[in-house]
């Protein structure tokens, strides 16, 4: 079955990308040409993407591998066997779909196995295509003398080519647009007919300078320079606040240390907006505590001292479990997409459907007892919930030294998540609260 539209467009885009460092990919020849089937992902394994490919084409010759671009030579280093003739059909797929390119086929040596296509003179590098010496559908100015279509992509290219690929790789709502449309205008480019170029580059340069504005107006840390001074200067105060506050005991004293541990969170993560509107609605409700007046508790009522650190590893920990089970469904819905279909992997979605199971050993007997520290007095009763804690976290450590755990975030063959690598960052960060 041939690829989509849109599955053609991701492909142009990632071999410009393949200039740049290696992609990984899975091919499989098809009984035609334009029925061949490539994949190709920064994250997903070979072997998944040639399985994948295998799926989806019409023959059962695959390779997998990886992908450079230099120059107009398209390196194709493949893991395993290599199905006959490999070279020649890529090159004549990728020429139905105005690539010309020259195709080189190597071993995990990086032995030449198979090659076809004329061998390029000079490389071009860099992901820049050759500047033809006139537009489509143009005269020649001279022999070798570039239209001014030709010389104003060139301008635009230089000026949007990192921003895009940039956008295209973020996490921006229309990034997955902005990087078919760059790819679409690369692809014309290629052909000569530089006025598409420009016009497709016209519409998404808005939307890369907006972009470019917003990281130009943090600082050299990151954070939004006007927003961190802002926080900076409201902290101490609100910090004083919270405590008094918190030593009043108030019914809600939960919420209000989760929406402090969550806005302190937020402003180390240089998200300094989100931490100014968490204290902007917590300066509310503290005004309104403190308008209590005198109604101060006594000696023997007062808050334990030092407890927000406590208060912050309860919520971390909830935060994590929360993201761990998001995380491991997500990894699920993979493997079922995946396998649902084939007789030889659906076993494979059965038991893909029991996988959040794995998660029950991460409880919240930490966060029990994190709060219960919150609410102990400094000496031998909270040293003694203290080491409760510690215990616990062992048993999650010992948990996340299973197999299992070990190749669940980046092994597993379908589909990278963070499940083990964010339970172990929180434990490690809770520890040393505990110390």
């Amino acid at each position: 079955m041939p690829m989509t539209p849109d599955e053609l467009a991701e492909m142009q885009t990632l071999i410009v990308a393949a200039r740049k460092k290696p992609i990984n990919f899975g091919i499989c020849i098809g009984k035609k040409p334009d029925s061949m089937v490539i994949y190709l992902h920064r994250k997903k394994s070979p072997t998944m993407l040639g399985k994948t490919a295998k799926k989806a084409g019409d023959t059962a010759k695959v390779a997998i591998g990886t992908v450079i671009v230099k120059g107009k030579n398209l390196m194709l280093s493949i893991e395993g066997d290599v199905p006959s003739g490999l070279a020649k059909k890529a090159r004549i797929f990728f020429k139905t779909q105005k690539m010309a390119m020259k195709v080189v086929v190597l071993d995990a040596s990086g032995n030449v196995l198979e090659s076809d296509g004329d061998d390029e003179e000079e490389e071009t590098g860099g992901g820049k295509p050759p500047a033809p010496s006139h537009s489509s559908g143009e005269e020649k100015g001279g022999e070798d003398k570039p239209s001014p279509e030709a010389i104003a992509w060139k301008k635009v290219f230089d000026e949007l080519d990192a921003a895009a690929k940039n956008y295209a790789n973020s996490s921006a709502d229309k990034a997955s647009q902005v990087g078919k449309a760059w790819a679409a205008a690369l692809g014309a480019a290629q052909k000569g007919n530089f006025k598409a170029a420009l016009d497709v580059a016209k519409k998404i340069k808005p939307l890369l300078d907006t972009a470019s504005k917003g990281t130009e107006s943090k600082d050299p840390e990151g954070a939004e320079s006007k927003e961190a001074k802002k926080w900076a200067a409201a902290h101490p105060g609100m910090a004083k606040m919270y405590e008094q506050v918190m030593a009043g005991k108030p019914d809600n004293r939960s919420q209000l240390a989760a929406a402090w541990a969550m806005a302190v969170e937020k402003a180390e993560a240089n998200d300094h907006g989100t931490a100014l509107k968490i204290i902007a609605k917590l300066k509310e409700a503290f005004d309104k505590l403190l308008a209590l007046g005198d109604q101060a508790p006594s000696e023997t009522d007062v808050i334990p001292d030092n407890v927000v650190p406590f208060q912050r590893a309860s919520v971390l920990w909830r935060q994590t479990r929360e993201k761990m089970l998001t995380a491991m469904t997500k990894l699920e819905d993979a493997i079922i997409a995946e396998c649902k279909d084939d007789a030889e992997l659906a076993p494979l979605a059965d038991e893909a459907r029991d996988l959040t199971k794995r998660l029950r050993v991460f409880d919240t007997a930490l966060i029990d007892q994190l709060d219960a520290i919150t609410n102990s007095a400094k000496g031998p009763d909270r040293d003694a919930l203290k080491k409760q804690a510690s215990g616990q976290i062992k048993t999650y450590a010992t948990a996340l030294n299973e197999p299992f755990f070990k190749d669940v975030d980046t092994n597993n063959g379908f589909v990278n998540v963070s499940i083990a690598a964010t339970a172990r960052e929180a434990l490690v960060a809770i520890a040393k609260t505990l110390q």
